[in-house]
């Protein structure tokens, strides 16, 4: 499996971590004023410093610039440039952010809908729903006379 930066396969990676610099391997060559950022499976992406080395493996990802993902919290729309991030960072989104007496969920289509703990990670993509909800539920006793 190549390593891929962007969409695009890197058939040979460089010999020597970061030579050539990350920034040059891709056609056209990035943009010195982007960032590298490495596409971590299943947890938040990290940025790489402009002088880390890296020991290219199999399968990694990279890319320099991260497109804006669309998610909804209550019907309002948000724009993240992050695929990955935690329930909690999510919640923090809204103004107010959403208040810990509620749980956050996310909206499954055909499915029971998900609820989303505060250290969970959720990949995003673009058009996901969640929405908020009281954690719990006290019915009352109003009309069972």
């Amino acid at each position: 499996m190549p390593v891929l930066i962007g969409d695009r396969p890197l058939r040979r990676p460089p010999p020597v971590p970061r030579e050539p610099p990350l920034l040059t391997v891709h056609h056209p060559d990035i943009p010195s004023d982007k960032a590298i950022w490495l596409d971590i499976p299943d947890e938040p992406d990290r940025r790489l410093a402009e002088d880390e080395p890296i020991n290219l493996r199999d399968g990694m990802r990279f890319f320099s610039d991260p497109q804006p993902i669309t998610i909804f919290i209550d019907r309002h729309r948000y724009e993240v440039t992050r695929k990955r991030m935690t329930g909690q960072e999510i919640r923090a989104l809204p103004t107010p952010p959403v208040p810990d007496d509620r749980d956050l969920w996310l909206d499954v289509v055909d499915q029971h809908d998900r609820k989303i703990p505060a250290d969970g990670v959720i990949r995003l993509h673009d058009g996901m729903r969640f929405f908020a909800a009281p954690g719990s539920i006290n019915p009352g006793d109003e009309g069972l006379r």
